[in-house]
């Protein structure tokens, strides 16, 4: 409702669905009543009923014969909405609001702004991906409107593709603290799905875009921390420690979003037009309870190679039998296949080599030659050739 009453863009669309022309609304304009709160205020306070000739003077103060009875009902109806949703607005915030009232951008407002924004922003694209919904304003609305700043959850950004392919909410059915019942639209929840890094970056931009066309932070200042952090996950970490995770990465913007909040009073623009957040966010990227979740954790320990550990049992077990163990790499034993004793159970480099390709008869379902699985490589046991041992032309 405080949109509604400040915008110039859902005053001027109003006035002109209620009847008055395009050059009426400008004059308006220019003597500075450029909102509903100000014409709510212009002539008379709210609960008062404005005169005839006030309403003239206002609409035409120059030739105020020249305004028709149709003007003049138009300017009336609007003075009404504008004083109407003034005393609303008195009366929401004396007695507390309630918590289920949607915080809404008026749709005129919107628009402009989206446009202003478009215009404003050269070569960034607003579709797809990038495509705000209009739930994302509303979060930032709701801050605003509270003055006051939480976390605004990446997820919560989504597309006005998903948003527009959603189904209407369910009616939800409110009682209020009067005890009485009234039936509302139920919000609708849209939430995007953050499956990998090319997801979050784009859901931290379209938050960047949502903030930047409520006046709240400027685009180029919140993308800037976004790519600081989206930057670690391409470092390179340190020897024995593993790179740093996306999900790190949002731990650290929820640390920063803390930090915001103990160190913004408020977030509506200062007299100079700034926005509330411009300063802060580069203090972030040096801020030590941000950057302490950008460090790379300790890598976990490197498992020892299961075929090295089989290879070291099958030696040990082979040391029954030390005439078949001194000749080359010839292996013999309890476990080893009657056709593949006093064979090379080994290649000349060490590696271990697949019985079920040597075996007749047996299959391995990665049996290429050549190649390699968990049992070992994929040649024959006498010159270790890409061909299986009952295959080889120079078995004995």
């Amino acid at each position: 409702m405080a949109s509604l009453l400040e915008s110039t863009a859902s005053f001027k669309g109003r006035a002109i669905s209620h009847g008055l022309s395009q050059d009426q609304v400008e004059s308006l304009v220019r003597r500075g009543v450029n909102s509903l709160s100000k014409l709510a205020f212009a002539i008379t306070t709210p609960g008062v009923t404005p005169s005839e000739a006030s309403l003239r003077s206002l609409l035409d103060g120059d030739a105020p014969d020249t305004v028709t009875i149709g003007d003049l009902s138009a300017l009336r109806r609007l003075m009404f909405d504008a004083q109407t949703l003034s005393i609303a607005l008195v009366k929401q915030a004396v007695e507390g609001g309630d918590s289920t009232t949607k915080v809404e951008l008026g749709r005129a407002e919107r628009s402009f702004r989206i446009d202003a924004q478009k215009k404003r922003l050269v070569g960034i694209s607003f579709q797809g991906p990038y495509e705000c919904s209009f739930s994302c304003y509303d979060i930032v609305s709701e801050m605003l409107d509270k003055d006051a700043a939480v976390y605004p959850q990446p997820h919560k950004f989504g597309t006005r593709a998903s948003e527009v392919a959603k189904e209407k909410p369910a009616k939800e059915l409110v009682i209020d603290s009067g005890a009485h019942v009234s039936v509302r639209d139920g919000k609708q929840q849209t939430k995007c799905s953050i499956r990998n890094e090319l997801e979050f970056a784009q859901a931290l931009t379209r938050r960047a875009l949502a903030f930047d066309l409520m006046g709240v932070c400027s685009f180029s200042v919140m993308e800037k921390f976004h790519q600081f952090l989206l930057g670690y996950l391409q470092m390179l970490p340190p020897p024995g420690y593993s790179p740093v995770s996306m999900e790190q990465c949002m731990r650290a913007e929820r640390a920063a979003w803390v930090r915001i909040s103990e160190k913004t009073p408020t977030l509506k623009k200062g007299p100079d037009g700034s926005c509330a957040l411009d300063k802060i966010f580069p203090e972030l990227e040096s801020d030590p309870a941000v950057t302490y979740h950008l460090l790379p954790c300790p890598g976990r320990s490197v498992p020892v190679n299961d075929d090295k550990k089989e290879n070291k049992k099958r030696k040990v077990g082979d040391s029954e039998e030390p005439d078949k163990k001194k000749g080359k790499g010839k292996g013999g034993g309890k476990g080893v296949p009657a056709e593949l004793r006093g064979l090379s159970h080994n290649t000349p480099g060490g590696d271990r080599i697949c019985w079920n390709f040597n075996i007749k008869g047996k299959t391995c379902k990665f049996a290429k030659p050549g190649s390699k699985c968990k049992r070992g490589v994929h040649c024959c046991m006498v010159c270790f050739k890409d061909h299986p041992y009952h295959k080889c032309p120079d078995k004995s």
